[in-house]
């Protein structure tokens, strides 16, 4: 049995693996997306366009399009999805558990395929990417 604890945040996750349920956590895989981390000006352009409007008062954004940031972190949590799958495909028995902040475990919920969710144990609604390995594991069940 593996048992995968995905840590995140829209820049940076740790995948967190287990044997049993009762087995100690082993940091596995360090991921870093350092995209998030520029500012939105140096990431790309947003697609908006600046025109003058009709009655001539300055120039307006016409488009609204979604944050660099925000595609950024959609775009990483598709690329831990992918790992999680690839996690999946190589285990025979598999749970996986996922703390991450609210706006950030929407993101890999949706972008989960339907195997993955279907092996999802629970979900931790908190930012712990940062935190020791023994902070973690008090947030998870005694047993996982």
């Amino acid at each position: 049995m593996c048992i995968c604890v995905v840590v995140a945040d829209s820049s940076k996750a740790r995948f967190l693996v287990a044997k049993t349920g009762l087995s100690p956590l082993i940091d596995d895989n360090g991921y870093v997306q350092c995209e998030t981390r520029f500012k939105e000006q140096d990431i790309a352009r947003d697609g908006t366009e600046s025109r003058v409007d009709f009655g001539g008062y300055g120039k307006h954004q016409t488009a609204h399009e979604k944050a660099p940031h925000q595609e950024q972190a959609k775009k990483f949590a598709n690329q831990l999805c992918d790992e999680i799958e690839r996690l999946r495909q190589t285990s025979k028995w598999f749970t996986i558990y996922m703390i991450a902040p609210p706006t950030f475990i929407s993101l890999l919920r949706t972008s989960l395929s339907k195997k993955c969710s279907g092996l999802l144990g629970d979900t931790v609604n908190k930012d712990l990417v940062n935190h020791s390995i023994e902070e973690i594991r008090h947030h998870l069940p005694r047993r996982l």
